[in-house]
């Protein structure tokens, strides 16, 4: 992989990571306040439930993120970003471009899709 490339997506993960950061500090502020006003108003609103359900979904889907992403900067030190976790060939820039967190080739990715779709019955 090329160096100048290899510092363009440093620079985007650091930028993701701290985009991350601030979005799950911003949200976490957000849930606390909402959980708490709910403790403190007793209040069976649906409304105020559905709206806990979603933050507490996102803040995790955003924590998985902000972890795969400092994964990948772990993996550009140690000189294995960029190669796929499943079959070990090179993972194409342009998906690196789209999912700068990715450890899956395109190939490997769809066979896990499919597979997630539809698992073998055993």
């Amino acid at each position: 992989m090329r160096t100048r490339f290899k510092e363009a997506m440093r620079r985007l993960l650091v930028s993701l990571e701290k985009e991350l950061v601030q979005s799950l500090e911003a949200q976490e502020s957000e849930y606390d306040e909402l959980t708490l006003a709910h403790r403190t108003e007793e209040t069976e609103d649906a409304a105020v439930r559905n709206e806990e359900r979603a933050l507490s979904a996102l803040l995790h889907h955003e924590e998985r993120r902000l972890t795969r992403v400092r994964s990948a900067l772990g993996r550009l030190v140690t000189g294995h970003y960029g190669v796929c976790a499943d079959c070990g060939n090179k993972i194409g820039e342009q998906r690196l471009k789209a999912q700068p967190e990715t450890i899956f080739c395109y190939n490997c990715a769809k066979k896990r899709q499919r597979n997630i779709r539809s698992p073998h019955l055993s």
